[in-house]
C-alpha cells in the first residue's frame, strides 16, 4: 500500500485520538482474529477431513493432498496483498477490510458444505481448492490492510505498538481454532469428527464472519487515507498496484522479506504441520496433539509483546532500526 499514507498528515485531527479508537482497535482486532481463525482451522482439522475429501484408502496421501491445498492458499496470498493493497489505496482501508473478511467467511462456508469424496469424487478436492484460493486472497489482503489502518489511526508515539496488535489478535484466532479442536475432540468420537462434525468450526467461522463484517461497516475511514486521497485528487494522481513498490521502495521490500522469511517458515512448519506429523507419523493421539498446540499458542501470545523492537521502544531498539533503514519500520517512527 501507499507508504505516503504513513507520513504525518497535514491535518491536525490525525494527531488526536478519536473517542471511538478503542472500539476501532477491538473491531479491527476481532476481524483479524476471525480471519486467522478461518485460516488456522484448516490446519487444525485437516487430520479429520483429509480422508473424507480425498481418496480414503491412503491416509498419508490424503493428508499430503490436504496440505498441498493449504500451500496453494499461501501461494496466492501475495496476489491478495497486491489486489487488496491497491484497493485500500484506491477505495479506502475500510472497504478493503470489509471485502477480505467477507471473502474469508465465504471460503469457510464453502469448506463446511464441500461434499465428500464418496459423493463427488475429484470434485470434492477441487471445491476445497477453490475455497482455499478465496481464503488465500483474503488473508493476503487482510493483515497488511488492517495493520496499515491501525498504524494510521494510532497516535504517532504508539504506532508500532498498535500495529503489532495484529499479530496478537491473529495468534488469538489460531488459538481459538485449536481450542475448538480440543473441545470437540473431548466431546465427540474420532468417527464422528471424521464423518461430519469437522464441519462445525467452518460453519462457526462463516457465521462469525458475518458479525465481523457488520462490525466493520461501522468503522471510520482512516484520516491519513482521507488526507492522502485529497492530495492525490488535487495532483491528478491515481494509486498504482505496482509502482509504489517497484519504483520507490523495492529495496525496503526486499529487506523486509529477507527479515521475515525465516521466522515465517518456522511458524508455518510448527503451526500447520506439527499436528499432522505428530498424529500420522509418530502415532500421537489427536487430542494430545491438539492440546500441545493449544499450550504452545498460549505461550506465543504471552511472549509476542516481549519481542520485536517496535514494541520495546528502547534507545537500543531505535538505534537498531535506524541502522537498518530509516524507512524500514515506518510505522514506528
Amino acid at each position: 500500500m501507499d507508504t505516503a499514507s504513513l507520513e504525518e498528515p497535514t491535518s491536525s485531527r490525525a494527531a488526536e485520538v478519536p473517542p471511538s479508537t478503542h472500539r476501532t482497535l477491538v473491531t479491527t482486532g476481532v476481524g483479524n482474529a476471525l480471519e486467522w481463525y478461518d485460516w488456522g482451522i484448516y490446519a487444525t482439522f485437516s487430520i479429520y477431513f483429509a480422508t473424507e475429501i480425498f481418496a480414503p484408502h491412503d491416509p498419508v496421501a490424503a493428508i499430503l493432498g490436504a496440505m498441498a491445498v493449504f500451500a496453494v492458499g499461501l501461494v496466492v496470498r501475495p496476489l491478495g496483498g497486491l489486489v487488496f493493497g491497491w484497493l485500500a489505496d484506491r477505495r479506502g482501508r475500510r472497504t478493503s477490510m470489509l471485502l477480505t473478511v467477507g471473502l474469508a467467511s465465504l471460503g469457510s462456508l464453502m469448506i463446511a458444505l464441500v461434499p465428500s469424496y464418496a459423493a463427488a469424487g475429484v470434485g470434492a478436492p477441487v471445491l476445497l481448492l477453490l475455497a482455499r484460493v478465496l481464503q488465500g486472497l483474503a488473508h493476503g489482503g487482510e493483515m497488511p490492510t488492517a495493520q496499515t489502518y491501525l498504524a494510521e489511526m494510532a497516535p504517532r508515539e504508539r504506532r508500532g505498538r498498535w500495529a503489532s496488535l495484529i499479530y496478537v489478535s491473529g495468534t488469538s484466532g489460531v488459538l481459538a481454532g485449536v481450542l475448538m479442536g480440543v473441545i470437540l475432540d473431548l466431546m465427540l468420537s474420532d468417527q464422528d469428527m471424521s464423518a461430519w462434525d469437522w464441519r462445525i468450526p467452518f460453519l462457526a467461522g462463516a457465521v462469525l464472519g458475518v458479525w465481523a463484517l457488520i462490525s466493520r461497516v461501522l468503522l471510520a475511514e482512516s484520516p491519513h487515507y482521507q488526507d492522502e486521497r485529497r492530495t492525490r485528487r488535487s495532483a491528478g494522481r491515481r494509486p498504482s498496484a505496482l509502482r509504489p513498490m517497484l519504483a520507490g521502495h523495492w529495496r525496503e521490500s526486499v529487506q523486509v522479506v529477507g527479515l521475515v522469511v525465516g521466522g515465517t517458515v518456522c511458524f508455518y512448519v510448527w503451526s500447520v504441520s506439527a499436528i499432522q506429523q505428530a498424529v500420522v507419523v509418530h502415532g500421537m493421539s489427536q487430542g494430545t496433539a491438539l492440546q500441545a498446540s493449544l499450550v504452545s499458542n498460549l505461550i506465543l501470545i504471552f511472549t509476542l509483546p516481549l519481542w520485536g523492537p517496535c514494541l520495546i521502544g528502547s534507545a537500543a531498539a531505535r538505534s537498531w532500526r535506524s541502522a537498518i533503514s530509516p524507512r524500514l519500520c515506518c510505522s514506528c517512527r
